[in-house]
């Protein structure tokens, strides 16, 4: 197999695609704390592999996917951002950090039947507004660490999907529990529950 190792700070691609769909190929962004901006559509091919480090993966695609995985995410430590001004569908992986970055008004409807975030989710900008349902498709979604709703966003849970939160939980937005279940299974003291009212 190949590999490909990058160490800038900051790449800024129209499009980026890891492998050739056969190949084992990885590819392995290092440095400290490098961005990739992806302004199309980001795909990591069968048989490729993509380790993200520390680095900061910033997706602006179109509408409706700008994040397609048929190969394998590393996550490392990175934080994957997705910007979007319209409906828009969260690829199937493990994520460390997820930020859900509106840039208009926007709404994300969430298809995958599993959401695992291994640290922080976070929802809405603060200004934008922004709408993320898991009720529609019951997902389960897995966060390890922090659950941010930042104001003029809404998390609408799902009535009958798993939803564990292993941090905080931070609303200056919505919550809407849908009268499913949140289970928060901390392992360690002093975490806190912060709503908006």
């Amino acid at each position: 197999g190949a590999s490909c190792a990058g160490t800038a700070g900051t790449l800024v691609f129209g499009g980026l695609t890891i492998g050739d769909g056969s190949t084992a190929f990885t590819t392995t962004f290092g440095g400290t704390n490098p961005t990739t901006t992806v302004d199309n559509i980001f795909r990591i091919r069968d048989s490729a592999t993509f380790a993200a480090g520390s680095g900061t993966v910033n997706l602006k695609g179109p509408s409706g996917v700008s994040f397609l995985k048929t190969g394998t995410l590393t996550p490392n430590t990175s934080t994957f951002t997705y910007f979007t001004v319209d409906a828009l569908s969260i690829a199937t992986t493990t994520y460390y950090n997820l930020s859900l970055t509106p840039t208009g008004t926007a709404s994300i409807i969430l298809t995958t039947n599993i959401l695992d975030v291994d640290n922080n989710l976070i929802v809405g900008d603060g200004t934008n507004a922004m709408t993320v349902n898991a009720d529609i498709n019951d997902p389960t979604v897995d966060i390890d660490g922090n659950l941010t709703i930042a104001a003029s966003s809404t998390f609408i849970a799902s009535s009958g999907g798993t939803f564990t939160i292993g941090g905080n939980l931070a609303n200056s937005g919505i919550f809407t529990h849908s009268n499913g279940s949140v289970i928060l299974d901390a392992g360690d003291t002093g975490t806190t529950i912060a709503t908006n009212g």
